[in-house]
């Protein structure tokens, strides 16, 4: 997901104890930058894997930057599959190359069947109000308790954010839906 102009974002995180290494890179990216673009892999979650893991989502932000002409603090990184293993770096990149080269303003249906693991099919929804869009995508079939655990969600809107404001707007959102949620009872 690439915006098209100059964006402001941000983010609500996992309650859990135990980050997986992009959630700490994207955490420190977001406190350096506007997020001007998302990317996921989807098959291995990059979680319990250290620093070598974080590393291996910085190398993504920086392949993500490179492919799309912006700074990698300026991607947000996220990983959702199999927890343990190291991502598989040589077919990532391979697949952000892919993905750079294929973006549309059309891609969301895409982008949210290319996420998903376990779930039945994809999770997207879409409001207009006057003059502007949001629109979203999800993925996660279970492991949603407590307050998010590994669910990812994109939401996007071209409405005109001020610096600060997408947070606000966020918090009660999330605090009101996804935090209400419980599919298992357990942090995964």
């Amino acid at each position: 997901v690439r915006s098209v102009s100059p964006a402001v974002g941000a983010a609500m995180w996992t309650q859990n104890r135990v980050l997986a290494a992009p959630v700490v890179v994207s955490q420190a990216h977001l406190e350096l930058a506007e997020p001007q673009a998302v990317v996921v892999n989807a098959g291995v979650a990059n979680a319990a894997t250290g620093t070598a893991g974080e590393e291996d989502a910085r190398a993504t932000a920086r392949a993500v930057a490179e492919h799309l002409g912006l700074r990698p603090e300026e991607i947000v990184v996220l990983s959702t599959g199999v927890i343990g293993p190291r991502l598989p770096m040589d077919k990532l990149r391979a697949g952000i190359a892919e993905a750079a080269s294929a973006l549309s303003t059309d891609g969301g249906a895409l982008a949210a069947e290319a996420i998903l693991t376990t779930d039945a099919g994809p999770k997207t929804a879409v409001a207009t109000g006057e003059g502007f869009t949001v629109g979203g995508m999800a993925k996660g079939a279970g492991m949603i308790h407590p307050r998010l655990a590994t669910m990812l969600t994109i939401v996007t809107t071209d409405y005109p954010l001020e610096a600060g404001e997408a947070a606000e707007l966020l918090r009660p959102a999330v605090e009101t839906s996804f935090n209400r949620i419980s599919v298992d009872g357990d942090c995964s």
